[in-house]
């Protein structure tokens, strides 16, 4: 692999001395839409956890944008766009919807205000007072993955990995949650990378679906 965006060469991801994944080389780049699948246990998760910082691999190496980010840091990697929501929409409960997505802006107040009204443009639920006043705790699964999206898309990404974006959502929601992804894909250049067990909605997503067998990737 050579000039890619993100690139994971001969990846080895283990718990304790058990290999999960073993020898896995991927590829991403802006534009892309891609799922990788597979039943529970398989490894899913920790190749974006992996990716995202979130722990190391034993052997291999991660690039991004030219540079090895085996060893980065989540915020590091974070802040050059490579941004990983997390299966569950890990929010701040006792905080508000809008008090959730102002922790991703660190910019001026003018800045952040200018930013705000772009998520509003982008995210028809956050132009509604009442719901940015919400708590985080009130909000159902689909809400709350939508606010996590918003949040995470407030920092600019270039490629965004998503853990289980379609959990919880009712089917108002899911239809919501593709049309965003949609979007950051096609009109933005977003790189997207869905885990998820909802097959009917990845399908509706994306443009190439990836399993995991063996402890490797194959082409699905």
């Amino acid at each position: 692999m050579s000039g890619h965006l993100l690139e994971l060469d001969n990846i080895t991801l283990s718990f304790g001395e058990d290999p999960v994944l073993e020898g896995v080389s991927f590829a991403l780049d802006r534009g892309d839409c891609v799922a990788i699948i597979g039943p529970n246990g398989c490894g899913k998760t920790i190749l974006l956890r992996a990716l995202s910082g979130l722990m190391l691999p034993v052997e291999g190496k991660i690039v991004f944008s030219g540079t090895n980010i085996t060893l980065y840091p989540p915020w590091k990697r974070t802040r050059m766009g490579l941004i990983h929501v997390l299966e569950g929409a890990r929010l701040f409960s006792s905080l508000t919807v809008e008090e959730n997505i102002s922790i991703a802006l660190n910019k001026t107040d003018t800045q952040n205000s200018d930013k705000m009204d772009e998520l509003k443009a982008f995210f028809p639920l956050l132009d509604k007072t009442s719901f940015l006043k919400r708590l985080a705790a009130t909000l159902s699964g689909g809400e709350r993955m939508i606010v996590a999206i918003a949040r995470d898309v407030a920092q600019n990404p270039k490629i965004l990995l998503l853990d289980s974006p379609f959990m919880g959502a009712g089917p108002r929601f899911r239809k919501t949650i593709e049309k965003i992804i949609g979007k950051l894909n096609k009109e933005f250049n977003v790189g997207v990378l869905i885990i998820d067990h909802d097959i009917k909605s990845i399908l509706r997503v994306v443009e190439v679906v990836y399993k995991i067998r063996h402890q490797n990737i194959i082409f699905q």
